[in-house]
């Protein structure tokens, strides 16, 4: 082999390598929090790697992998009461209400309603749970998130609001086994899976979990996409010393500052340009995610997109009881009065939460299917009785065309300056397009999902 090749094809190699891991972990950090030798380490994207300590091969980390597979039946028979049919995107759903925090530091620090943080205080406070394992902002690089064990109300309120990026929760899960007595546990539907895998495994996190707090997740962000706004407004990342991925009035933005005032990294709101990172930033893992209500929780929680018609819209969480603990966690806090509790319609409180999870199963589907013709690596799925989801045309081959250019790095940028800051002025238009798509998406849903 010439010898100029062969650093030329060692990083092709390290490129089809880091695709291929890249369509099968989602970097929940799972792996790397239950080995029992401390064999493996996460690098810098959150991957997991070898450090060199020793492996035994007691093949833990494959059997409590989130990644292979996206076959929730088993553990929803196993964890939640009832059978719901893994074509239910919802899940199996005991109620739903609205929730707030009654606390105003506490609501001003939540995304929405505050209710995941008001929560675990209660939990703390009344001795419930010793300690929570939730993601908070690194100290060095803020724009990005790392698991932390909350151990005192201030810690937990510390955490509080939205992180879209990339976070391997997980990883803490073997300083969390060190804390005496029992945690909260607050995580994305990746993390949940890992998390009810080990508990199915092992008896002692049975035991030591005492509530899972699931969050509803349409996809993360790669760091990537943070820094290219920052440096887009003239940023520099290492002047940075907070940023926010929800900051301001309800719903938010993503917002930054270097010292004095928060500045708007975009011009839209949080749930108008967060479609426009799924195109261009979006870890390849997420997109062959069908889990986007975090069917595996005690509760879910998510956005309460409510109608302008209702009096104080904003604001609110709408919480998914989906076991009968997480229902008396929510009637002791409720009794004690440090959150208030609406009663409502899944329709009322999860209408726009509902039609993303349905075009997101849909979409995830449609690749895993076509991953399948072409032998590459992908997710396990159950074998479903009906016809794949029905999805336009148009709308899939533009997906299938953005899936594809979004893998090299110039398309990523241009794609990401087009949709974020060229397309402002024709926006309103686009949307309308979209959203006329949308219905169409949920008709064939319901056309091949009978009841």
């Amino acid at each position: 082999m010439n010898p100029a090749l062969s650093p030329i094809l060692l990083r092709m190699i390290g490129k089809i390598l880091d695709l291929v891991k890249d369509r099968l972990c989602t970097r929940c950090g799972t792996c790397v929090g239950i080995c029992p030798k401390g064999a493996l380490s996460l690098d810098e994207a959150c991957y997991p790697t070898s450090n060199g300590k020793g492996c035994q091969e007691c093949h833990l980390c494959w059997e409590v992998c989130p990644g292979k597979s996206e076959n929730y039946a088993d553990l929803e028979a196993r964890g939640q009461e009832g059978d719901p049919s893994p074509w239910n995107v919802n899940g199996h759903v005991r109620t739903v209400y609205l929730g707030r925090a009654m606390d105003p530091a506490v609501l001003r620090s939540g995304s929405s309603g505050g209710l995941v943080t008001q929560l675990l205080i209660h939990a703390l406070e009344r001795g419930e749970i010793q300690g929570a394992l939730l993601a908070g902002y690194s100290a060095q690089r803020p724009w990005e998130a790392e698991p932390v064990l909350a151990r005192t109300p201030e810690e937990v309120l510390s955490c509080a609001g939205s992180k879209y990026c990339v976070v391997s929760t997980n990883a803490a899960l073997r300083d969390a086994k060190k804390i005496e007595g029992r945690i909260g546990y607050v995580g994305l539907p990746c993390h949940v899976r890992g998390l009810r895998l080990l508990m199915q495994k092992d008896s002692v996190w049975r035991d030591k979990i005492a509530m899972v707090l699931g969050l509803y997740c349409h996809h993360a962000w790669e760091s990537e996409a943070a820094l290219w706004l920052m440096m887009r407004r003239g940023i520099d990342p290492k002047k940075v010393r907070q940023f926010r991925y929800r900051e301001g009035n309800w719903p938010g933005r993503v917002q930054t500052r270097t010292n004095g005032t928060w500045i708007n990294l975009h011009s839209e709101r949080i749930d108008d340009f967060i479609s426009y990172i799924l195109l261009t930033h979006a870890p390849n893992r997420c997109l062959l995610c069908t889990d986007a209500p975090n069917r595996l929780a005690d509760l879910s929680f998510a956005d309460a997109w409510l109608p302008k018609e209702i009096p104080e819209q904003d604001n609110w969480t709408a919480v998914v009881v989906r076991t009968r603990k997480g229902e008396v966690l929510l009637e002791q806090a409720h009794r004690r009065g440090v959150i208030r509790l609406e009663t409502t319609d899944m329709a009322t409180a999860l209408c726009r939460q509902e039609r993303m999870a349905r075009e997101k199963h849909a979409m995830a589907r449609v690749l895993i299917k076509k991953r399948t013709r072409r032998a590459q690596p992908f997710p396990d799925m159950p074998r479903e009785p009906s016809a794949d989801p029905w999805i336009p045309l148009f709308r899939r081959i533009c997906f299938e065309t953005i899936y594809f250019l979004r893998q090299f790095r110039v398309c990523r940028a241009l794609m990401f300056d087009l949709l974020v800051f060229r397309l402002v002025r024709f926006r309103g238009s686009l949307r309308r397009v979209l959203r006329g798509l949308s219905p169409q998406v949920q008709k064939g849903w319901r056309a091949t999902h009978p009841k």
